[in-house]
C-alpha cells in the first residue's frame, strides 16, 4: 500500500492593519481574500490554526486594505 504524500499548507498572503489602536490581519490567497480578523493573533498563531504557509506581502490585499479604510474613515458602508 502506497502512502499518499501529505498535503503542503496553502499559501497566504498576510497583512496587518492598526488603526486607533485595533489590529486586523488580512489573508489573501491566488484566489482572493480569505481571511480578516480583527485580534492581537500573530501570523505564527495563525499558520497553526488555519494549517497555511502566511508569507508577509501587502501587495495581494492592497484593495482589501484600502476598502477597510474608506470604512473606518466613514467613507464606505458596503463591501
Amino acid at each position: 500500500m502506497s502512502r499518499r504524500p501529505k498535503p503542503l499548507p496553502e499559501k497566504l498572503y498576510g497583512s496587518t492593519l492598526s488603526w486607533e489602536g485595533w489590529t486586523f490581519r488580512v489573508l489573501s490567497s491566488s484566489a482572493g481574500l480569505r481571511w480578516i480578523e480583527l485580534s492581537p493573533t500573530t501570523f505564527g498563531e495563525l499558520d497553526e490554526r488555519l494549517h497555511a504557509r502566511i508569507l508577509p506581502d501587502d501587495q495581494p490585499n492592497a484593495a482589501a486594505l484600502d476598502q477597510i479604510h474608506e470604512y473606518l474613515r466613514g467613507e464606505r458602508r458596503e463591501f
